[in-house]
């Protein structure tokens, strides 16, 4: 079973209630100016922030 990591977005997490798989890859896809680059930007900052260890 692969380990699974929060978002760190409390509405994503309440989609994904079991979290996102550790080294797989997603798509995000949809139209122009639907917010997919924010989204993304808030999910990096969100585990970025949550890490240990400096990057």
């Amino acid at each position: 079973m692969p380990t699974l990591f929060s978002t760190g977005i409390e509405a994503l997490d309440k989609v994904l209630p079991k979290g996102i798989p550790r080294n797989s890859m997603m798509i995000l896809a949809g139209e122009l100016g639907t917010g997919k680059s924010v989204l993304m930007s808030q999910l990096l900052y969100g585990v970025l922030k949550r890490r240990k260890e400096p990057c």
